[in-house]
């Protein structure tokens, strides 16, 4: 080697745990924005009761759509950081991601 340079890293597991954090982070933000843009943007003058059931199915819904979304979106972006062991940095991602979901 002639470059004084370090050779570049193919392997990124704390950008692969950063982004099962983010990952979990962007689901939680989609369903406090979701529920909140219900209640006091389209949907006004319900019942408490009416707007926590709401709430508990949009967590329901879009924790599960949303999750596996982000979780997919994030591991593919990782992947074009990573130039070895792929499957193991996706994995990483997935596994942060569903031990945050179980805390």
């Amino acid at each position: 080697m002639t470059s004084a340079e370090a050779p570049a890293r193919g392997d990124r597991w704390f950008r692969a745990i950063g982004y099962g954090l983010l990952a979990e982070i962007a689901t939680i933000i989609t369903i406090i924005l979701v529920a909140k843009l219900y209640r006091y943007v389209f949907v006004r003058g319900l019942t408490d009761s009416a707007y926590a059931a709401f709430d508990q199915r949009v967590g329901e819904i879009v924790g599960i759509v949303g999750g596996t979304l982000y979780t997919f979106l994030l591991a593919q972006r990782l992947m074009r950081h990573v130039s070895t062991r792929q499957i193991a940095h996706g994995v990483v991602v997935a596994v942060i991601k569903v031990f945050l979901v179980v805390i």
